[in-house]
């Protein structure tokens, strides 16, 4: 299901019920806006809650089966999202007894009457979202739904090993052209046995810099913040200046860092080179050279995020993962710290174009190997 639309209409609702507060009870249009934020955010982690056993079951069963349930999570997803409608009468009861036991301080802490009318305005947000919910469902927002789908890019592409069009199945051939022909020796020496060589696409933001982009962005904000702190305090304490200090440069430091994360992995990839050929995979970073067999124990793991080019992940198995490979044929059980590690050694094709082609293709020589 699109989180993107979910965090879309959860805008909305919230917008249209903060404006009917204002319109009927008067008062800041920004309070309102942050109360209705507030209830619909309780609404959604009282219905997030109440999804997880049943997603559970749901997720053992199509284990089971060994594909994927989508008709069935979407039907949950509409039945539990009737909860919708019953959890403000909980929320507002519960405001309405501290509104008693404290003598209207919440009222005063709110900046609008707790009343009747204001629970029947704020009503607009998780009514109309339930309505949305059931013509087409929507995930409920959790902050550990929302923190995953921002931070946790692997949750937002597709992992496929669907067969590529027959238009897309041929290979470029290897190219000749000095400029372009392979640099590495070994390659050069078994150029004439090569199936494929290639190099990564150069450039554009896959999910993975999308997220460093908005954490880099984040921290470094912060960082100007306390450093805006710093020249403040300076005049009061020279002690909280310094600590405001070190916190803009830890910030700061932190933030420049990942937003110049993408520039350092473009130099990398300028030296990256690909191939493979009936028996061998290869894998070139500058002068290093990864040499895979292609035979039944190296695990081929197709990603393809939003975009023209596409990742293909080449570990291959331990002895345990052989073992889980053998007992359970329909799960697919592959994961690998290092595959996010810009540190390590490259795990696979990294941003290539026709990754789906070559994909069949090293599975093709991989299947030929294991008859």
């Amino acid at each position: 299901m699109n989180y993107r639309n979910a965090i879309g209409c959860n805008l909305l609702c919230s917008l249209l019920a903060a404006a009917a507060v204002w319109m009927v009870l008067g008062g800041s249009f920004r309070a309102a806006l942050l109360f209705i934020v507030l209830l619909l955010w309780l609404c959604n982690e009282l219905w997030h809650a109440a999804l997880t056993l049943p997603g559970l079951l749901l997720g053992v069963w199509s284990t089971i089966r060994g594909k994927e349930c989508p008709k069935a999570e979407k039907g949950v997803a509409r039945a539990f999202s009737l909860l919708l409608l019953v959890v403000p009468h909980v929320l507002f009861a519960v405001l309405y007894g501290a509104e008693l036991l404290t003598g209207g301080q919440v009222s005063a802490w709110l900046g609008m009457p707790v009343s009747h009318g204001l629970f029947a305005c704020s009503f607009v947000a998780p009514a109309v979202l339930c309505f949305i919910c059931l013509v087409s469902p929507l995930p409920p927002l959790s902050v550990v739904v929302l923190g995953a789908y921002l931070f946790e890019p692997e949750l937002r592409v597709t992992r496929t090993s669907a067969q590529p069009d027959v238009a897309q199945t041929l290979l470029p051939p290897v190219p000749g052209v000095a400029e372009n022909k392979p640099r590495h020796p070994e390659l050069q020496k078994r150029a004439g046995e090569l199936v494929y060589y290639g190099r990564p696409v150069i450039g554009g933001m896959s999910p993975y810099t999308q997220r460093d982009a908005l954490v880099g962005g984040i921290m470094l904000g912060a960082g100007l913040l306390a450093l805006v702190m710093a020249a403040a305090a300076y005049p009061e304490t020279a002690l909280g200046a310094i600590l405001c200090l070190v916190l803009a440069l830890t910030f700061g430091g932190f933030g420049w860092s990942l937003l110049s994360g993408p520039a350092r992995w473009n130099a990398r990839l300028r030296m990256v080179e690909y191939a493979f050929t009936s028996s061998h995979v290869y894998i070139v970073e500058g002068n290093d050279i990864q040499v895979l067999p292609l035979d039944e124990h190296l695990c081929i793991t197709l990603e393809k995020p939003a975009g023209k080019t596409g990742n293909i992940y080449l570990s291959p198995r331990g002895k345990s993962g052989i073992l889980m490979h053998s007992v359970f044929r329909n799960v697919k059980i592959d994961y690998d710290s290092s595959k996010l590690d810009a540190s390590a050694p490259l795990q696979g094709f990294i941003q290539v174009e026709n990754a789906a082609a070559i994909c069949q293709q090293l599975r093709r020589y991989q299947g030929d190997k294991r008859n």
